[in-house]
């Protein structure tokens, strides 16, 4: 079977909201988004890098930013033919989630005008332990990542962009293309996700027991509102939606997202994601300690 080409779509319309799909609601105006390039110039960068992220993932602990979206999902079992992918160190994007990107890397700039110039899709993988020594270069990703499309791309500062994803599957990569562009590409296939017989009847008492922990665990984190989770966890929501949401919000570090990220069955799932929020509440420490950025390396 044949891989499907990417359809031609649209180009980049400069400063306007280019995506055809209406946000229900954008990242705070007031903070920092999530830089898109890793650094080039050593561990000390990537630490402030790391810093802007944790005030980013504080901002989206928000009634507002919380509410998973809803929208048109990749189709389970789809193939996805030369993918762009965004590799980045420590982040995992989930579906319904949203995802705001600052790109100034001349060949993820091209990716974005790649992608705007076809279906808007980007893979965004989580990189390896061990990145930093073939960063410039095709170091490994994770081979389960999230999908999003972008749904705002915004001119910044020079050539530079803004741009905001909206988590629309997660896929499993199959092979690694030879590109014809500066940045990677590959094939994939959408995943489905797993519901066993009486799943749905033992969710429940999951998402009761994650309720309870979640506004444990984003305690006292700067700009979480926790006093408001009626709507989060309002019973129409879908539960893999929820759950999505949650591990996309809370304090726990990038291995832990990816073990999520990767479990294709909602209720075990929701049962991971129970047993890491217990550990948070268990020791306070842990919550920081899952933030703090690596060590600076003295050679750079």
């Amino acid at each position: 079977m044949g891989w499907p080409s990417r359809p031609s779509g649209h180009p980049v319309a400069g400063h306007e909201q280019t995506g055809p799909t209406r946000l229900e609601h954008e990242p705070s105006a007031s903070g920092s988004k999530q830089s898109a390039d890793p650094p080039s110039t050593g561990a000390r960068r990537y630490a402030a890098l790391c810093r802007v992220s944790r005030r980013h993932h504080a901002q989206l602990c928000t009634r507002r930013s919380l509410i998973p979206l809803t929208g048109s999902a990749l189709e389970p079992g789809l193939m996805l033919g030369d993918l762009p992918v965004f590799p980045l160190p420590e982040l995992v994007f989930f579906p319904n989630t949203l995802l705001p990107l600052h790109v100034f890397e001349p060949r993820y700039l091209a990716l974005v005008e790649e992608a705007m110039a076809t279906d808007r899709r980007i893979g965004v993988a989580q990189l390896k332990a061990g990145w930093q020594d073939d960063y410039h270069g095709s170091p490994p990703i994770q081979s389960i990542m999230g999908v999003g499309e972008i749904v705002q791309n915004l001119a910044a500062d020079g050539a530079r962009r803004n741009i905001l994803l909206r988590g629309v599957g997660r896929v499993r990569v199959i092979e690694e293309n030879d590109s014809p562009h500066p940045f990677r590409i590959v094939n994939a296939e959408v995943i489905a996700e797993r519901w066993e017989t009486r799943d749905r009847e033992s969710i429940g008492l999951q998402l009761l027991t994650l309720r309870q922990l979640f506004a444990s665990a984003v305690a006292g984190t700067p700009g979480a509102e926790i006093q408001e989770t009626e709507q989060l966890f309002r019973p129409d929501l879908d539960p893999s939606h929820l759950v999505d949401a949650i591990s996309s919000a809370v304090p726990i570090s990038g291995a832990q997202r990816q073990e999520l990220l990767e479990e294709d069955r909602v209720l075990h799932r929701a049962e991971k994601l129970v047993e890491m929020l217990a550990e948070l509440v268990r020791l306070p420490g842990a919550k920081h300690a899952a933030e703090t950025p690596p060590p600076e390396d003295s050679s750079t």
